[in-house]
């Protein structure tokens, strides 16, 4: 966390989508991230969409 612009990749399978478990994820990271690392200006991710169901 030295960065000041930290990459996180998160991924949610399939099976658990569309229950608002990125948003929270990324709402807590943010939360985190800003709070314990006040040098950070941003933090940065990606989302993909995995060619198989389990990813």
């Amino acid at each position: 966390m030295e960065d000041s612009t930290p990459l996180f990749d998160i991924r949610v399978l399939n099976l658990y989508r569309k229950r608002g478990i990125g948003e929270t994820a990324v709402r807590w990271m943010a939360r985190y991230v800003f709070t314990r690392f006040p040098h950070t200006i941003r933090i940065e991710g990606h989302t993909r969409r995995d060619a198989c169901g389990v990813g």
